[in-house]
């Protein structure tokens, strides 16, 4: 019994495998797994031709290897313990965004808004951007920031490239992005005085922008966003009888929350 289980410790493949080995009156019983038909042939091949064995009966099974038990003082570790890397590789989600906003002119005042939201790609590395980062402002008379003339909305449709660092259920991406903002100033029909706001022209924006998203599931996405929407629109007032169309610095920073669902 000493020779076959020192024959099977010095082979390279059985000694994996854990094989319990009886020997009564020169018959060796042998029981345990192995992987193939190849390594049960070769077990009963390797006993047979130790000196003192008469004939060998083996029980072994065929499939997965017995697992070996690590050497004392060793963690035992199982599959559960081993941590699976992100398994959704949907590569679009769309849905919707509530912005806030921190306009950068005292002429303007922040308020809150709402937008479609976009993302492509899965895992890290670049990918294109879409983004919108639609928001509204009111805009104020120089005179008197108290007195709203009107509220402008602000609608880009912005495209570029970000860089994503994914883990298992979140991501980081920093972002660039530019396009073309179609604005509308709805006016304040009861503003009085010598000043009154009548209509927003369309402009050129662009916006960096930092985001993390958080994967509940293979179908839905929770999205907090943050960015610097750089755009100045030309606005036509009337003021003292005469209308005059003015630039109107609306650099904004932007924080949104939202939520989308991956199509695929």
């Amino acid at each position: 019994m000493v020779r076959i289980r020192t024959a099977l410790v010095n082979d390279p493949q059985l000694s994996l495998r854990g094989i319990e080995v009886h020997v009564t009156a020169g018959v060796a019983h042998l029981t345990g797994s192995v992987a193939s038909n190849e390594e049960a042939q070769r077990l009963v091949s390797l006993v047979r031709a130790i000196a003192g064995v008469r004939a060998v009966q083996s029980d072994v099974q065929v499939g997965e290897p017995a697992a070996v038990s690590p050497p004392a003082g060793q963690p035992r570790h199982t599959r559960s313990e081993v941590p699976e890397g992100p398994t959704d590789r949907r590569l679009l989600a769309v849905g919707g965004a509530v912005s806030w906003t921190i306009p950068f002119s005292n002429d303007l005042s922040g308020a809150t808004s709402w937008g479609p939201l976009v993302r492509f790609g899965s895992g890290s590395g670049f990918s294109p951007a879409i983004d919108f980062s639609w928001f509204a402002v009111d805009v104020l008379s120089g005179s008197d920031s108290s007195a709203r003339l009107g509220t402008m909305s602000v609608k880009p449709v912005m495209g570029g490239a970000a860089y994503r660092w994914a883990g298992d259920h979140v991501s980081l991406s920093l972002s660039l992005v530019g396009g073309y903002s179609f604005n509308h100033l709805e006016t304040n029909d009861l503003a009085t005085g010598k000043l009154l706001a009548l209509r927003a022209d369309s402009s050129f924006a662009w916006r960096p922008g930092v985001t993390i998203w958080y994967d509940a599931n293979t179908r839905a996405a929770f999205n907090v966003s943050a960015g610097y929407v750089v755009t100045r629109p030309s606005v036509t007032f009337f003021e003292e009888g005469q209308i005059e169309k003015r630039g109107q610095r609306a650099n904004t920073l932007l924080v949104s929350a939202g939520v989308a669902y991956k199509l695929f």
